[in-house]
């Protein structure tokens, strides 16, 4: 489910322009994808571009290694 766009700008207004970490979690709270970044806020944003979710939903639709 994609938050509206309220909800985007405001997750967006927190993120700091500068380098760091973030990980994407699902509905269970299991962390799917750990990764880093040199400006955070350009990363996330990048994450609620069309053509990313759709990559996005392919790699979370993999199984998983256990």
């Amino acid at each position: 489910m994609m938050p509206e766009n309220k909800q985007i700008h405001h997750i967006l207004s927190t993120l700091p322009n500068g380098p760091g970490i973030y990980k994407m979690i699902d509905t269970e709270g299991r962390v799917i994808y750990l990764g880093k970044a040199k400006d955070i806020k350009k990363r996330v944003k990048q994450y609620f571009q069309r053509q990313v979710i759709s990559r996005l939903l392919a790699l979370i639709a993999l199984p998983r290694c256990k």
